[in-house]
C-alpha cells in the first residue's frame, strides 16, 4: 500500500468510528490495532453488546490498495460486521463470557470516497436487525448484492461503483 493509500484509510477509519460510534444506540468500544491492508484479524475494531446480550464488531480494512507495483490500482475499502473468528479476539476484549452474535453478518466493500456516507446508514441497519425489523433508510450509495458462498446468514454487498472500478481493473482479485 502507498503511504498516501496508508494515509487516507487510516484517517477515514478514525473518521468513520467517531461518526459510528455516535450515530449508535449503544456503548461502542474501540480496539487499538494498527494493521491497515487486508487482514481484519488485526485491523483496529469496534464492538458493542447489543440487546440480546451478544457481542458484535465492526472493522474496516483494504480489499484493495495501491502499491508500488501497481500504483494505478484504486483504494477499496471493506466494512466487515460480525466476521467471526476473524475479529472475535479484539472484539472480545473487557467482555467477561463473550456470546457472539452468529446470526448475521455483513461485508460491504466500497471506494473510500463514499465510506462516511454509510456510518449512519449502517448504524441504522445494525439497530434495524436487532430488533428484528425493516430498514426504512435507503443506502446511501446503490448497492450489489452477491450470495455468500457458505454462510447463508451473510450479507455481501458492493457498492456499484466499487465494483466496475473492480471489474475494471484486472489487478484487484475479489
Amino acid at each position: 500500500m502507498t503511504p498516501e493509500a496508508a494515509n487516507i484509510l487510516s484517517s477515514l477509519r478514525e473518521s468513520f468510528y467517531d461518526l459510528f460510534q455516535t450515530e449508535m444506540k449503544v456503548p461502542v468500544k474501540l480496539s487499538k490495532g494498527k494493521s491497515l491492508i487486508f487482514n481484519p484479524s488485526m485491523a483496529p475494531v469496534t464492538s458493542w453488546v447489543d440487546r440480546h446480550n451478544r457481542v458484535n464488531c465492526l472493522a474496516i480494512y483494504a480489499h484493495a490498495a495501491p502499491d508500488s507495483l501497481i500504483p494505478q490500482r484504486p483504494l477499496i475499502l471493506r466494512i466487515a460486521v460480525n466476521q467471526w473468528p476473524n475479529t472475535a479476539n479484539q472484539a472480545s476484549k473487557n467482555v467477561k463470557d463473550p456470546q457472539f452474535n452468529r446470526d448475521w453478518s455483513w461485508e460491504l466493500s466500497l471506494l473510500s470516497e463514499q465510506m462516511m456516507d454509510f456510518a449512519p446508514w449502517l448504524a441504522s441497519w445494525i439497530e434495524a436487525e436487532s430488533r428484528s425489523t425493516e430498514l426504512m433508510q435507503r443506502s446511501p450509495h446503490a448497492l450489489k448484492f452477491f450470495p455468500h458462498p457458505i454462510a447463508q446468514n451473510a450479507n455481501l454487498a458492493w457498492t456499484q461503483e466499487a465494483l466496475a472500478m473492480m471489474v475494471a481493473d484486472d489487478s484487484v482479485a475479489a
